[in-house]
């Protein structure tokens, strides 16, 4: 993509599920807007608090379905959310109505399904950017139906091997290319980020906890950056502080 700044663009972006299909969305947002100033962007998510609050707090427009995950929901629910389709399809046709995109881009997670499947039945252009080497069910069906493919490791292609997909990598933040100061660890410590995620983010805090605690009986010079999600945060800081431990930086995301 070339830098423009006499086209106007109007772009979707549906998220939903976890951060990591909400920051790569955030970070195609941003590429957007750095290479065409003229630029309008609105997210379409889920009900869940999570997104709202951090797209937010990056500045952006919000608009939301009612839809839900399935997986790992059982049978029942998982009908009970597909009876949500309908719904979410007719929300989804009158948010593309009103906004007029110029193009909807789905990033993986449940919202993505039913609104990149919308724009298509009223002939937006429509793209999905996959993040994992093994892409999610949302963007498996969603590659029948999608104008483009993008992909951020060259073992997710063969899952798409009936379409073309672009190698693209996967998007990050123009924010993490230039920290501020104030969020740098000091310089004459060894620094350890932990980042959890989905499923597995509450083993990985319970077992770093047990694990700095060990280093520091060591004696060495450590410093750690820690996120977490928001329901295990006050939990991670109730156990560093019960080892007498006081973390260096800790981020609830």
């Amino acid at each position: 993509m070339t830098e423009d700044r006499g086209k106007k663009i109007r772009c979707i972006i549906a998220v939903g599920g976890t951060g990591g299909h909400l920051f790569p969305g955030i970070a195609i947002a941003g590429e957007l807007q750095s290479r065409c100033k003229d630029t309008e962007l609105l997210f379409v998510v889920g009900r869940r608090r999570m997104e709202s609050e951090i797209l937010r707090r990056y500045g952006f427009q919000v608009a939301f379905i009612h839809v839900e995950g399935m997986k790992g929901r059982g049978w029942k629910k998982g009908l009970a959310v597909l009876s949500m389709l309908p719904k979410s399809l007719v929300q989804s046709m009158r948010i593309i109505k009103d906004f007029k995109p110029s193009f909807v881009m789905g990033v993986g997670g449940y919202s993505s399904g039913p609104f990149c499947l919308a724009a298509r039945l009223m002939g937006i252009p429509t793209a999905i950017h996959e993040q994992n080497s093994y892409p999610g069910l949302t963007n498996r069906l969603l590659a029948r139906v999608v104008d483009r493919i993008f992909i951020s490791f060259e073992e997710s292609a063969s899952y798409f091997k009936d379409r073309n997909s672009i190698l693209t990598g996967n998007p990050v933040r123009h924010e993490l290319f230039s920290p501020s100061q104030d969020s740098l660890p000091p310089k004459d410590h060894f620094t350890v980020l932990v980042v959890g995620g989905s499923q597995g983010a509450r083993a990985i805090n319970e077992a770093f906890v047990k694990a700095y605690g060990v280093l520091k009986k060591s004696g060495k010079n450590i410093a750690f950056i820690h996120q977490t999600g928001e329901h295990d945060h006050k939990r991670v800081v109730e156990d560093y502080g019960s080892k007498g431990l006081t973390p260096w930086n800790l981020k609830r995301m």
